[in-house]
């Protein structure tokens, strides 16, 4: 069983080495990297959904004949969302499952969402409200100058995305989010208008990043739903 794991906004390949630990025989996680960081630093970035959607396609479609499912934070889960309807009209052999951390349905984002156009000290105390950044971080110039550029295109490409009604997907549907994000009961429910499968919601403690401090319990959860015993470790 491959995973291929779609990075959240300023993410990279390097964001999901936290649950490898955790990884069980017969499962094989595949962290994607999108252009402009990690291994593809030196090409263009991307702020376009639909683009970042070609680029992930070109990653794994000579793969998409085997047993996979897509897991995502965030902006990764969105990718996985557009991402399963490309496969979909494709005629690809479908995920298995989707897993989405850290994100609302997509009928439910919001229209006035402007993070990456504002000046740079609200910007970073935006991104620094999300939490997952360590102590003081933000006040490093150079982490500032590498990541500034990354995170405005990455946050340009989800505020830009306009959500269109399309015909549900067939797959089913996991969702964890934190207790502590700026979610309803509502934004949750509608993802299960996005699939004829079963949908799945659950919480965990923590805000927006949650996942760094819950990587075995999520782990744990993908693999039983995929029907694979996680041993203790």
């Amino acid at each position: 069983m491959t995973i291929f794991c779609f990075p959240f906004a300023g993410g990279s390949k390097h964001s999901f080495r936290g649950y490898q630990p955790y990884v069980p025989p017969g499962v094989h996680l595949v962290p994607l990297e999108l252009p402009g960081r990690g291994a593809r630093i030196m090409e263009p970035l991307i702020d376009d959904l639909h683009l970042m959607v070609e680029d992930i396609m070109r990653q794994i479609k000579s793969d998409l004949n085997k047993s996979y499912s897509l897991y995502g934070h965030s902006m990764g889960a969105l990718l996985v969302y557009l991402v399963a309807h490309r496969i979909q009209q494709e005629g690809y052999h479908p995920p298995r499952h989707l897993f989405l951390t850290g994100c609302r349905a997509p009928v439910t984002l919001k229209k006035d969402r402007t993070t990456h156009q504002l000046p740079a000290d609200e910007f970073w105390k935006k991104i620094e409200d999300l939490g997952g950044l360590p102590d003081g971080i933000v006040k490093d110039r150079t982490f500032m100058e590498y990541f500034e550029p990354i995170l405005r295109s990455d946050f340009k490409a989800v505020e830009t995305f306009v959500y269109n009604p399309v015909a549900p997907l067939s797959v089913p549907i996991s969702v964890i989010v934190g207790t502590e994000e700026n979610m309803t009961d509502d934004d949750l429910e509608g993802w299960k208008q996005e699939t004829t499968a079963a949908v799945k919601i659950r919480k965990l403690p923590g805000n927006h990043f949650f996942i760094f401090q819950h990587e075995r319990e999520i782990m744990r959860q993908i693999t039983h739903e995929l029907g694979i015993v996680l041993s203790e470790i």
